[in-house]
């Protein structure tokens, strides 16, 4: 898990080009209830080593997970005020993220990084790893 101390308290952690994610309990720790493993070996080596839920986008989407709900992390003023969960893991999945910059404190987003309005369309599936 891993948060970085920012002064104030936003989302972070995406990830992009997610080909597949697993969430499982770590056997070796009780203390870590749910979370992304590392990627370490393939897919199929550790489908045979772990329990959890596979999830498989239909083409590279972008992922967060965090012990964080998106409203304690915008009602908190600092990052001393987050109280983690410790049985929910908050997992989003994404079209696409704007890049970094939003003008409130230096310069606006690149063109080039930002996301604009429309419609966009997510696939993907959820298998169950007994």
């Amino acid at each position: 898990e891993r948060l970085d101390e920012y002064v104030m308290p936003q989302e972070q952690g995406n990830r992009m080009n997610l080909r597949w994610l697993l969430l499982s309990s770590d056997d070796d720790d009780e203390s870590n209830v749910a979370g992304p493993i590392k990627q370490t070996g393939s897919l199929a080596s550790l489908l045979g080593q772990k329990r959890g839920v596979l999830i498989i986008p239909d083409n590279g989407i972008e992922f967060t997970v965090s012990r964080f709900s998106d409203a304690q992390l915008f009602a908190a003023r600092h990052t001393n005020d987050l109280d983690p969960s410790p049985d929910t893991i908050f997992v989003r999945l994404d079209a696409a993220q704007r890049g970094l910059g939003s003008g409130s404190c230096g310069p606006q987003t690149r063109k080039e990084y930002q996301v604009n309005g429309g419609a966009y369309r997510i696939g993907f599936r959820l298998q169950m790893i007994p």
